[in-house]
């Protein structure tokens, strides 16, 4: 017998379930087909029919194989089991549990199992083949009919499986129809496109309002005021006031105007009851705020116009600023300082507190605390000067031995000022002044090893150019509390018996430079100490021989234009832009700070193109550039007569996000200290009543560490790149419960009252 076409041995029922499986998805996807109450009339085929049919009719393509009744029961059943799996499926894909995935994924299930029923029924006799023809479904009514026809004992449980359904299904609706107690509850949803849960927006433009309608229905026993707040990101876009009956209903578009720009930023619809805090319903999506390139007239009408550039806004120069007075409170000046003539002098000595002596060699350092500061060492008679600006100055003295101290003063133009400081001896072991000087006369005469805490100090004075041995060098060594001075024998050699801690050793003697060196004696130690001739000295150059004093003229000229030819050969004219590492984009406005190699420094801003043009000494120089939302960057570069450079500073442009959680309760952990760093950068910030923390970052390789007491801290290694953000959750565990420690603290048998101790566990 000749083989049947397609449509033959396909049989009419696959054509059937095709054509209502292309009006199920007409009437279930497709507007406005989809609005008619005929959508679910359509879906029930698709959802608890048509797929197990379709592999009932694959597994069993003999007329033999299964009776009408059991082909269709077994289908309905085959069908629901198909149903629940696939949504199963689906609800852990990006695509959800939607009316979408679930209708196209059950027809294309479908369509494999017709496919395949094509191919097994080809290969059937048509003799055995089922055929689905009107004297199928007759046949199929009138065995359900015909009483004196005795069904097969697997129809019989099929028919009894099914009324069972019916019957226990219809009880536990009655059942809970009357005993269900009405819920107190409110509904917070979002719908989209069409009015349905699909189709969310998920890319929004910079000052274009987008529409997204919210409903909230109240199923609450009482009358209820609601405040719904919308949220971008940290901000607050929309808010509304409700006030629902029971079974009211509130559905309307809520316009979303974004006014900042973010990649992956949350949209949050909040939903308060009147009189708390927390939100009592809440939905988000996340979306991105960008600007529409295609629609750049709607920023002219919101832009915030850019503040006037000042001239000298920083006081950078002296020109369009006139001080007129000044509070004795408030303090201010042009941070040029090289402008400022240091006709002033401050004068004096180091004093030790407890005697009353003048110290040699004790650093002395001032500083009025916006960037200028000049430093010197007293003699040897203790005695300091330092020429300086007039201003509110802080001077700060150090000594070996002994406490730092700082004091603050005010000094006018002109003004030479004496002052004298005085700082307190640092005490070792806790000895009295007593004990302490009763040591510093006898300490030579103990034997070596006769105390844990007595170490040796030798060293060796040699010519830093031939390297031979100086007899006769003067050495002092000032250590904490008491000083000795003695001088080196014909190989140059000294040696003594000190205390630990820090010690300061002067080397001089004639016809040499004087030598001051400090270290940290913990054990016996030696040093060699090189001196270097006078001879060798070597003056400092100046550039084209002119003195430091006329450097302050050159650094306050005036930026300038022009080719080499305008300027002279020993300055530069450099010129250039600052821009974003990434994008290469100008940075307006930025701070350019450059340091010459001789002596001065100059500072500007960049105009709104991110151009800067500044006249500089030639000559190696140091770099500092600075810029809101920028790292700052420092970096050294050689400048010759005309320098053109672009200079690049890296975007603190990524974010890293996340909670910190008690790893043993799992539990939030609020005001955890959480640190970020890597890359020259740092950022720090506390986890709040959430346990959320939020960090603004670079891109790179980066560390991320969470502290808080009662934990031990944690950190975690993660990489960002530009523009991203990250999500890093850290977790904490709890420390135990704290132990004592306890004891005496002694000195040669005696106990030592007052000492402070410190314990780590590294």
């Amino acid at each position: 017998m000749a083989e049947r076409g397609l449509i033959g041995w396909l049989s009419s029922d696959m054509v059937l379930v095709m054509m209502v499986m292309l009006l199920s998805i007409l009437f279930t996807l497709v507007a406005p087909f989809n609005e008619t109450p005929l959508r679910v009339i359509f879906a029930l085929p698709i959802l608890l029919f048509i797929p197990g049919y379709t592999l009932i009719s694959a597994m069993f393509p003999r007329r033999s194989d299964l009776s009408g009744i059991e082909r269709f029961t077994i289908g309905i059943g085959m069908s629901i089991v198909i149903f629940v799996f696939d949504g199963f499926v689906i609800s852990v894909t990006p695509w959800l549990f939607r009316p979408m995935p679930l209708v196209m994924t059950l027809s294309a299930l479908s369509i494999i199992f017709v496919l395949i029923t094509a191919i097994t029924r080809s290969r059937t006799p048509e003799e055995d083949r089922f055929i689905f023809n009107l004297f199928t479904v007759s046949s199929f009514f009138e065995s359900i009919r015909d009483g004196s026809q005795e069904p097969s004992d697997i129809e019989k449980a099929l028919i009894i499986a099914l009324v069972g359904s019916i019957i226990i299904t219809s009880g536990m609706l009655a059942y809970a129809k009357i005993t269900f107690e009405e819920e107190e509850f409110t509904a917070l949803y979002i719908l989209g496109d069409g009015g349905k849960a699909e189709n969310y927006p998920t890319e929004l433009h910079i000052l274009e309002p987008t529409s997204i309608t919210v409903g909230v229905e109240s199923y609450e026993r009482a009358p209820v005021n609601y405040t719904l707040e919308v949220r971008l990101g940290d901000y607050l876009v929309d808010s509304h006031e409700l006030s629902l009956k029971p079974d009211w209903r509130w559905v309307n578009n809520v316009s979303i105007l974004p006014k900042h720009i973010g990649k992956d930023m949350k949209l949050e619809f909040l939903l308060f009851k009147e009189g708390t805090e927390e939100p009592y319903r809440s939905t988000h999506l996340w979306v991105n705020s960008s600007i529409d390139y295609d629609n750049l007239e709607i920023l002219k009408d919101y832009s915030i116009v850019r503040l006037p550039h000042i001239t000298s806004g920083d006081m950078e120069d002296t020109e369009d600023w006139e001080r007129v007075s000044n509070s004795e409170n408030f303090r201010g000046h042009f941070t040029k300082f090289l402008n400022f003539s240091e006709n002033s002098i401050i004068r004096g000595y180091v004093i030790d507190n407890s005697t009353g002596i003048p110290i040699k060699y004790a650093s002395v350092r001032l500083s009025n605390h916006y960037g200028y500061y000049r430093s010197n060492t007293t003699d040897e008679n203790g005695y300091y000067e330092l020429q300086t600006i007039a201003d509110r100055l802080w001077i700060e003295s150090r000594a070996t031995g002994y406490e730092r101290s700082t004091v603050n003063t005010s000094v006018e133009d002109g003004e030479i000022l004496f002052l004298n400081t005085s700082v307190d001896l640092v005490i070792p072991f806790n000895m009295s002044f007593e004990e302490l000087s009763l040591l510093n006369m006898s300490i030579d005469k103990l034997p070596l090893g006769s105390s844990e805490w007595l170490f040796t100090l030798d060293g060796r004075i040699t010519d830093s150019i031939t390297g031979l041995p100086i007899g006769g060098a003067e050495v002092s060594i000032v250590t904490s509390g008491f000083e000795k001075e003695l001088t080196t024998d014909g190989y140059g050699v000294f040696e003594l018996t000190t205390i630990p801690g820090e010690v300061k050793i002067v080397s001089k003697t004639g016809g040499y430079i004087d030598s001051i060196i400090e270290l940290y004696i913990s054990e016996d130690t030696s040093v060699d100490i090189p001196l270097t001739p006078k001879s060798y000295v070597i003056s400092p150059i100046y550039p084209i021989g002119i003195p430091f004093e006329l450097l302050s003229i050159a650094s306050a000229e005036e930026t300038v234009t022009g080719g080499a030819g305008d300027i002279p050969s020993w300055l530069s004219l450099v010129r250039g832009y600052v821009v974003d590492n990434e994008t290469g984009s100008p940075i307006p406005y930025s701070d350019v700070m450059i340091i010459s190699g001789y002596g001065f420094e100059k500072r500007l801003t960049t105009d709104e193109r991110g151009y800067f043009e500044v006249k500089t000494i030639s000559g190696p120089s140091t770099i500092i550039i600075g810029a809101d939302g920028y790292m700052a960057s420092k970096m050294k570069l050689e400048f010759t007569n005309i320098s053109n450079t672009n200079l690049k500073l890296d975007s603190v442009s990524s974010t890293v996000r996340g909670h910190v959680y008690d790893n043993q309760a799992s539990v939030i952990i609020p005001d955890a200290i959480v640190g970020i760093e890597g890359g020259g950068y740092r950022n720090r910030t506390r986890s709040n009543s959430t346990g959320y923390f939020e960090l603004k970052t670079i891109a790179g390789d980066m560390e991320l560490r969470a502290d808080k007491p009662g934990y031990f801290w944690n950190e975690s290694l993660f990489s960002t790149y530009y523009g991203e953000n990250k999500t890093v959750d850290i977790l904490l565990n709890p420390a135990p419960p704290p132990s004592i420690i306890y004891g005496y603290v002694t000195f040669n048998g005696t106990v030592v009252p007052g000492m402070e101790l410190s314990i780590s566990n590294h």
